[in-house]
């Protein structure tokens, strides 16, 4: 890069900086303090560059270079920040008389908002932060007298409890929220609790506990203890978490949500332990990279979120599973199960695993992350089939299948890949989980799992030769499909030679939609209908077809296409 190019990220580099949330927290003195520069550690190292006596060191030719090179830095430095200050001192100036005339109209119309609804805004913007809300409310409360009062006046924006906080901001909080408000509490791993454990912040909190409603650990993925790296463990924090609590004789009686937090980078340590001694009303669970093995059955619970990554580079895969598999039947109320698995068709397995009955859960949300077709993977040898075979769900109703593919620059081409969505799906919904007449309601998610600029999101949702076929006849009993795909989408028949008069007599079919449909037309969407009207004969026992955020179906074609009887324009709404 060219001196001007590099001298114009300096500049890039400072906006983006002043543009990071919760900039204003920052002590700019730690950030920018003398031992942070490169042209002092260049050369603290041999000799300090600040000293007094500089002249007695013994300097050689390598060091007075470096020495050299480190003055030429911090002159072209300052030769910049001189320039920047000037103009940033210039637009400020220029800038103030009219921030002084906006800030002047909106405190005139923030005036005449009721506190009522300025109190409702600050407890959005306090939930926004997650574990930062404390600071957040505190924040509010200093910004004029009337937001203090009412940021006083607004016990729940004090409920949020964090482990980052100092035992004063954690007394603070609680006085301000009182012993009747319903608490957030926020616990993290960090070198603190590595070597103290958490009881100052359990001692902070102790008054609080009885009215906890949630629960969040976290981890990095590792901390620096003693002038050395220690790899975190989630599980080691709900082990202190839950000895504390049981130390003290307390219980969580209000606990709804427990959310565990690990990172996809550390071991995965399973422990056992048994949170219903003091959850006894648990609603909710979370488990990120890790998971441990109940004591007892946990029959408060009805939701259960898990999130694993499928490689054999971290930990065994098989093992996993089944510890999945033993956990949910710890479970024996579980009403709703969300599963997201990454990089999980990537891995073959030749092992059975143990059915596992799940008599209780009624919705089903599988979300599969990082995925690539590839022609060598074989889905029916994988561990996800090996997954799908072995969970038995026989009061299933409401069933969601979520793929969000890494990237779409692969060596298969259109029928390929075309060919290798087709084989995964009929993995992902096995014929024991059709088998269930209750599951009335399927939805397809088919999206690109990678950060893409909206500035970029045309290329990254390529037309293409893809085709997403869906065998209707393998899915007659479901009444309501939900799609979203960035390809064509077609119906097509699992069994060839079955007859029209038998499509139309077992189909149930009775609600469409079409969500976020990128590269759908008219003319797809016109393929669709004909299929069902001519092909299927089943195009007059749908009574809605309804559609949202596809941007290149027109309301018009729409009506044209479908008809006003059966369009439901979501968009509209």
């Amino acid at each position: 890069m060219s001196p001007e190019s590099e001298a114009s990220e300096v500049l890039l580099a400072l906006e983006k900086a002043a543009r990071t949330p919760n900039f204003h927290l920052l002590d700019l003195n730690d950030v920018f303090g003398l031992r942070n520069w490169s042209a002092v550690r260049n050369i603290e190292a041999d000799v300090d560059p600040f000293s007094d006596d500089l002249d007695n060191e013994i300097i050689d030719a390598d060091l007075t270079s470096r020495f050299m090179a480190s003055a030429f830095q911090i002159d072209a430095i300052v030769s910049m920040l001189n320039v920047l200050s000037s103009f940033a001192n210039e637009i400020q100036s220029r800038l103030k008389q009219s921030h002084k005339c906006i800030t002047e109209k909106l405190s005139k119309c923030i005036n005449e908002l009721p506190d009522e609804l300025i109190a409702t805004v600050f407890q959005f913007t306090v939930w926004e932060e997650g574990h930062e809300g404390g600071r957040q409310a505190l924040f509010l409360s200093q910004i004029s007298r009337r937001f203090r009062e009412i940021a006083l006046g607004t016990r729940s924006l004090w409920a949020t409890l964090s482990s980052s906080n100092s035992t004063s901001q954690l007394e603070t909080c609680i006085s301000r929220a009182g012993l009747n408000e319903e608490y957030h509490a926020y616990i993290h791993y960090d070198s603190s609790i590595y070597s103290s454990g958490i009881y100052s912040f359990m001692d902070a909190c102790q008054s609080s506990t009885s009215r906890w409603k949630t629960v969040t650990l976290t981890q990095d993925e590792s901390i620096w203890v003693d002038d050395q790296t220690v790899y975190s463990s989630i599980t080691i924090l709900l082990d202190k978490l839950s000895s504390s609590l049981i130390e003290r004789g307390l219980q969580l009686p209000m606990l709804e949500e427990l959310d565990i937090r690990g990172h996809s980078k550390t071991s995965h340590t399973i422990t056992r332990r048994d949170v219903r001694e003091w959850a006894p009303n648990l609603r909710t669970l979370r488990c990120s990279y890790a998971l441990f093995v109940p004591t007892a059955a946990l029959t408060s619970v009805s939701t259960f979120d898990y999130t694993q990554i499928f490689s054999d580079r971290i930990h065994n895969p098989l093992s996993s599973l089944r510890s999945m598999l033993e956990f949910l039947s710890f479970l024996p109320n579980l009403i709703t199960f969300s599963l997201e698995l990454h990089s999980a068709n990537e891995l073959a397995c030749n092992w059975a695993i143990l059915a596992t009955e799940c008599p209780s859960i009624i919705s089903f949300h599988l979300q599969l992350r990082s995925l690539q077709l590839k022609e060598e993977l074989e889905p029916q040898a994988s561990y996800l089939a090996s997954l799908m075979n072995a969970l038995r769900i026989p009061s299933l109703e409401k069933l969601t299948i979520s793929l969000g593919f890494w990237d779409t620059r692969d060596e298969m081409d259109g029928d390929g890949w075309t060919l290798a969505l087709e084989q995964l799906l009929m993995v992902l919904i096995p014929k024991h989980f059709l088998k269930s007449s209750r599951l009335k309601s399927l939805s397809y998610f088919l999206w690109l799992d990678r950060d893409t600029p909206l500035s970029y999101w045309e290329q990254a949702v390529p037309h293409d030769n893809r085709i997403f076929y869906i065998p209707l006849d393998r899915i007659f009993h479901i009444q309501n499909l939900t799609i979203s795909s960035w390809f064509r989408v077609q119906f097509v028949k699992y069994a060839p030679y079955l007859r029209r008069i038998h499509l139309r007599e077992r189909c149930r079919l009775r609600e469409l939609k079409f969500i976020g449909c990128e590269n759908m037309a008219g003319v797809d969407l016109g393929g669709i209908v004909r299929s069902l009207l001519c092909e299927f004969d089943v195009w007059e026992k749908i009574e809605r077809v309804s559609v949202k955020n596809c941007k290149n179906l027109a309301y018009e074609d729409l009506m044209w296409i479908i008809g006003e009887e059966k369009l439901r324009y979501l968009d509209m709404i």
